[in-house]
């Protein structure tokens, strides 16, 4: 009898199962069409628009298939990424023009799908050993796309690169959770090659002590940006990696925004990084020229807001290296040590929009991660007051700051006054709370608050 119990407890009647499986299903066929149905509007999409970064990669890789000049500041739109990155792309030019916009649109969309993922997977702590029961992860999700998703959606918008850079870069800070050292080297050189920016990387290994990371960055980095002068040399010779620093990399001064003539203007309303948004709100300028209209607070002059963009741009990484002490990570469960390195690695992603010489508005597309980071922490662990305002705050200056709620003139005057920096600040400034929050030397009031 106690068996037949048992068997009955187990095994409940189908009847009585499908309830509760039902709801379970739903949101991921619901997901599925979503997904299926964005892929066809997407790739409608990105064959009817107008203007693309797509055509800016497509020319710099034909360039250099034909051994020609590739930066050239007569462009309308320069090429302006290290030599690397041009050869990435010669696979897509090498197709016929009428599939790039299309490949290009799926293999953007599989790079999105690949990042969310990963970024899942390094979620699951969060998830699965909340301290509280917590909303169904849709729930989590759609909080994260509402946070994060106008960021998102700028990379197809604008037909970008910047999901290459996202994913290279997660797939450093995979690495690091994994406690795989080298390949989270190798992830971060392959980045830097693209894009210089994920050399914020070297900053968190030399401060961890990771240095075999340092070791494998250089090796990986430095050989990749020499292989296009061995596959496909300039017809004039010299290096690819010389014609790049003396064209673009030489005009880039140090707490400066870029300004480089034909390529850059330091008064850019699409520069979204602090060096920039600083510039626009502390220079007055004159508005009857290209410029529309002036957002300056007032004018500090060149040695005041080359101090003040210094001092700023180091109080970033003063707060970097602040939260990813190697110290707060000691005595914590594999769990929770995993969940710390996704932390650790949003606090790096935030300092790359920041202090890039230029961070347009696809570039914040990694915002993704300190959304759900900080997300996952105030749904399903310990939240506070300062943690769900810093959310709101970059709910309302990133999603509720677009042009398609304020519209075109509002929007682009809000924009100027850098409210995608502000956005990027707030994930900074949300990130480094938890961290330093849940670190193992944090007071108890601090942890418990």
């Amino acid at each position: 009898m106690a068996s037949t119990e048992t068997a009955n407890t187990d095994n409940p009647p189908r009847g009585e199962m499908e309830p509760a499986k039902v709801p379970d299903k739903l949101p991921r066929i619901a997901l599925s069409i979503l997904f299926f149905a964005g892929v066809i509007i997407g790739t409608i999409q990105a064959n009817k628009k107008k203007g693309s970064e797509l055509k800016v990669y497509m020319t710099g890789a034909a360039r250099m298939m034909k051994g020609e000049s590739l930066y050239r500041i007569s462009d309308t739109h320069t090429f302006s990424y290290p030599p690397f990155f041009a050869l990435a792309f010669v696979p897509l030019a090498a197709l016929p023009e009428a599939f790039h916009r299309t490949v290009w649109f799926l293999i953007n969309a599989g790079l999105l799908v690949w990042i969310f993922v990963l970024l899942n997977r390094l979620l699951q702590p969060a998830f699965g050993k909340s301290e509280t029961r917590g909303p169904p992860r849709w729930v989590f999700w759609l909080v994260v796309i509402a946070i994060a998703g106008r960021h998102l959606s700028a990379v197809f918008q604008n037909q970008s690169h910047d999901f290459i850079i996202f994913l290279v870069s997660l797939l450093a800070i995979v690495a690091v959770a994994n406690g795989q050292i080298k390949e989270a080297g190798v992830m971060a050189g392959i980045g830097a090659a693209c894009k210089a920016t994920p050399a914020l990387f070297l900053v968190l290994f030399v401060w961890q002590r990771k240095f075999k990371a340092v070791l494998l960055f250089f090796v990986v980095s430095i050989a990749l940006t020499f292989l296009p002068d061995l596959l496909l040399p300039q017809a004039e010779g010299g290096t690819w990696l010389v014609s790049w620093i003396n064209t673009l990399v030489k005009d880039i001064r140090i707490g400066e925004p870029a300004d480089s003539s034909g390529v850059w203007g330091a008064w850019n309303v699409l520069n979204q990084n602090l060096a920039g948004t600083l510039y626009r709100l502390f220079t007055a300028i004159e508005t009857d020229g290209p410029i529309s209209w002036d957002v300056s607070l007032w004018h500090m002059g060149r040695p005041g807001l080359k101090a003040l963009t210094l001092a700023s741009q180091l109080a970033i990484v003063a707060l970097i290296l602040l939260a990813c002490r190697l110290r707060y990570a000691t005595n914590l469960s594999e769990d929770e040590r995993t969940f710390r390195r996704l932390g650790e690695g949003a606090m790096i992603l935030c300092g790359m929009v920041l202090l890039s010489p230029m961070s347009s508005k696809a570039h914040f597309c990694v915002l993704l991660v300190p959304a759900a980071y900080c997300a996952a922490q105030a749904l399903y662990r310990k939240t506070d007051r300062v943690l769900i305002a810093l959310l709101v705050a970059m709910f309302a200056a990133g999603t509720l700051s677009t042009k398609g709620i304020l519209g075109e003139n509002l929007g682009r005057r809000v924009l100027a006054y850098g409210t995608i920096t502000a956005c990027a600040l707030c994930a900074l400034a949300a990130t480094s709370w938890v961290l330093l929050k849940t670190s193992n030397s944090a007071p108890d009031a601090l942890k418990h608050d």
